[in-house]
């Protein structure tokens, strides 16, 4: 899994999973939850993060600003 956006298949009825819930894992890893909206099976993906290149470095040097 590459990003965000790439959302794993159910191995169950194979409809595409959508993330419920991202997690501190091990030191320089986060785990992802992802869960079927078809037959409510789930997957837990534990994924490789890198924080130089994380959305939070625009969040942390205001680059970004929350909805209004």
């Amino acid at each position: 899994m590459e990003s965000l956006n790439d959302r794993p298949m159910c191995p169950v009825c194979k409809h595409g999973l959508a993330l419920s819930r991202i997690s501190s894992g091990e030191r320089g890893f986060e785990d992802r939850t992802f869960e079927c909206s078809t037959c409510g099976g789930t997957e837990k993906v534990t994924i490789e993060v890198d924080p130089v290149k994380s959305d939070a470095v625009g969040w942390l040097a205001r680059e970004r600003r929350p909805p209004r």
